[in-house]
């Protein structure tokens, strides 16, 4: 079945529909979208045994400066 969220594995080829094919792409187009706590839609390819496909994934944005400590929710 599907899954929420990123996992193991996973591969972001878009954000908000856009290609994108360095970190240095994906982390532009998080940024140009919103401040923290805005919701980042991904394209993400993902291989579960022979089942192969993009699916899209909305996680929220995370302040880029704030530490990162366990227990936390997923976010980018």
């Amino acid at each position: 079945g599907k899954r929420a969220g990123l996992g193991e594995g996973d591969i972001v080829v878009g954000v908000n529909k856009q290609r994108v094919t360095t970190m240095v792409e994906f982390f532009r187009k998080v940024w140009a979208i919103g401040d923290a706590g805005v919701a980042i839609p991904l394209d993400v390819f993902r291989a579960e045994g022979r089942k192969m496909e993009i699916e899209r994934v909305t996680l929220p944005s995370v302040d880029r400066n704030a530490r990162y400590s366990t227990g936390r929710k997923q976010g980018l």
